[in-house]
């Protein structure tokens, strides 16, 4: 879907993007182009400062030249908890800049913590990294889970999947 409002941007801009976001159920989708200009859904006006090529999403699609998934992060405009779909946009077979949207896990980390385990336990959400998603205290969200406990580190991870 952020290929075909991709593909409708030059004609369209607004509509493709307002189409993106509902079709695609994205908390917010947008668009910046290689000249750094942003453009969203919401026709929101950007600070002429903002430059959303320094943001990892535009980073990762156009070093990847291909559709990515970020890591979960903290919105920067609601502190949700969100992933961001993007991709790289061409016209004539050159890159014109970065289509992409968010997709809040607020409901995945909130079925997360509802889950009741054994003998006071909780359940755990963490990004390959290591990173915790989800967790019942909340301000160890986006901390390394060796925070939590030491033994919790990327090279056991790689262990217990295996078992």
């Amino acid at each position: 879907m952020l290929a075909a409002a991709g593909q409708q941007l030059d004609q369209a801009l607004l509509p493709a993007l307002q189409q993106a976001q509902v079709a695609g159920h994205f908390a917010s989708s947008y668009f910046a182009n290689i000249d750094g200009e942003m453009f969203d859904f919401k026709a929101t006006r950007y600070p002429t400062n903002y430059d959303p090529r320094s943001r990892p999403w535009y980073q990762q699609a156009m070093s990847e030249n291909k559709p990515i998934i970020t890591p979960p992060y903290a919105d920067a405009s609601d502190a949700s908890l969100v992933v961001t779909l993007a991709e790289p946009v061409r016209a004539n077979g050159k890159i014109t800049g970065v289509i992409a949207g968010d997709i809040s896990i607020s409901s995945l980390i909130d079925d997360i913590n509802a889950i009741e385990l054994p003998a006071k336990g909780y359940a755990m959400l963490l990004n390959k990294d290591g990173t915790v998603i989800a967790y019942h205290d909340a301000a160890m969200i986006l901390q390394p889970a060796s925070n939590i406990d030491k033994d919790i580190t990327v090279a056991n991870q790689s262990l217990w999947e295996k078992s």
